[in-house]
């Protein structure tokens, strides 16, 4: 399990990761 400052680390490396993450986090935004 990714914990959330890894993951938040990666998201900002990578654009596609960040809309997943976003996604997963705030869905109501898409």
């Amino acid at each position: 399990r990714v914990s959330i400052v890894e993951n938040m680390s990666f998201v900002c490396c990578s654009s596609e990761a960040r809309l997943r993450w976003f996604g997963m986090w705030f869905p109501d935004a898409f």
